[in-house]
């Protein structure tokens, strides 16, 4: 007979062998959707994802007719970014619209978000500072030494490296958009305060801000990083928090799910054929709203439940990606192999497998322990939520989960009063 002993992280299960012609069973947690209520944006988040991940390693694609073509038709993929802030305004509107509601619960919040986001940002720039490091001590050549300036670091450490601190992308060059994620979390209360007043403020936020950023002359801001990248996020963020109050209008949208799975055939076909980026932009609003139609729906697909149990791994494949692609890329296929032709190639589509399984690792053995300690949780959200729920959180720690079955019934009191 088999016994179960304590595992860790919690999930993880080990039966331990009783005989000793018997071996040790080792069982991963699966990955479920975060909750029942949003599938349709999860599995958009995991499409994004994998798409960010494309863009970057589509890069390392040896010189070719082909490679070229496919690193030219990724390149405004970078525009998922933007739809990743316009999903995060839809959940946070979901999650905490009716709970931040005085400094105590907003002190929470923060406390929240701050754990779900700063492990894994801060284990990647110590990573990041440590072959910093390593190549001035060592003397190694890096291709881009800039990344590793120390002047940069503070900015890094504190979520302020999308403010223009350090005017270039620095360590983890992609987590300028968890520093404009951060900063939107700081003006939750505002944007809530107006929502409470008029729900259609923060379509009207979105609207001003996106037109002020759009026709200011000489602009490109949907290219903004580490230099303004706090207000590239603010349009999106706002119109996701909107799209949270609209969202019993939108469940009226017939056909809501083809809508979806247009917009994301019409997206990844305009970046082929060179679609202007603003057209492509607006396309991908028009997606995340017909997700939230569809979820407000409640009819998901077999297709959408299975890639919204993958929506988990997106933070943590945007976090590590490229130090993945770094080990296997540059390291392994340029200094090591000095890899070419269908070799290198081979490597890259290799390096996009191997990002997900070690997102998976980070998620259960770092992530979700990290998370549940910052933020002061106890025991682990149940593995099976609230009726008409699964999973134990959605984009949000265990905590955030049980705040979320606490109010989704007064979050949609609120939008109708509104």
């Amino acid at each position: 007979m088999m016994t179960l002993c304590r595992p860790w992280p919690r999930g993880l299960k080990i039966d331990r062998p009783t005989a000793p012609n018997q071996s040790c069973i080792v069982t991963f947690p699966p990955l479920r959707p975060e909750s029942g209520h949003l599938l349709h944006l999860d599995a958009l988040r995991l499409i994004g994802s994998a798409g960010i991940v494309v863009l970057h390693v589509a890069a390392f694609f040896d010189s070719g007719t082909v490679s070229d073509r496919i690193a030219n038709s990724t390149r405004s993929f970078s525009l998922l970014v933007d739809m990743f802030f316009t999903v995060s305004g839809v959940v946070i509107a979901f999650v905490y619209f009716a709970q931040v509601t005085d400094t105590q619960s907003y002190f929470s919040f923060l406390r929240k978000r701050i754990a779900r986001l700063g492990p894994l940002h801060w284990l990647t720039l110590a990573i990041f500072v440590a072959i910093g490091l390593a190549g001035h001590f060592f003397h190694i050549q890096m291709n881009h030494p800039e990344l590793y300036n120390p002047q940069c670091f503070p900015s890094n450490l504190l979520f302020l490296n999308s403010v223009g601190f350090c005017p270039y992308l620095s360590f983890n060059g992609l987590s300028w958009s968890i520093s404009a994620e951060m900063l939107m979390y700081v003006c939750v209360p505002i944007l809530f305060w107006i929502m409470r007043r008029h729900m259609a403020g923060a379509g009207l936020i979105a609207a001003i801000a996106w037109l002020a950023l759009t026709f200011i002359p000489g602009t490109l801001w949907y290219k903004w990083t580490a230099t303004g990248g706090f207000l590239r996020a603010v349009p999106s963020f706002a119109l996701g928090a909107w799209l949270f109050g609209a969202r019993g209008t939108l469940a009226k949208l017939p056909f809501a799910n083809w809508g979806f799975w247009l917009g994301v055939l019409a997206f990844v076909g305009g970046c082929a054929i060179g679609v202007a980026k603003l057209a492509l932009l607006l396309t991908l609003y028009a997606t995340v709203a017909c997700g939230v139609a569809a979820d407000e729906q409640k009819r998901p697909s077999r297709l959408v439940s299975r890639l919204a149990a993958g929506g988990q791994l997106t933070y943590s494949s945007y976090m590590l990606h490229p130090l993945v692609s770094m080990v296997l890329l540059n390291t392994l296929a340029d200094r090591v192999l000095h890899a070419h032709g269908w070799e290198r190639n081979s490597l890259v589509v290799v390096t996009f497998l191997a990002v997900w399984p070690v997102s998976y690792l980070s998620l259960i053995f770092f992530e979700r322990p990290a998370r549940r300690w910052l933020s002061g949780q106890v025991k682990e959200a149940p593995t099976r939520g609230a009726p008409g729920t699964r999973g134990g959180e959605h984009n949000c720690s265990g905590s955030d989960s049980r705040a979320l079955r606490r109010t989704i019934t007064s979050s949609k009191c609120d939008a109708k009063r509104s």
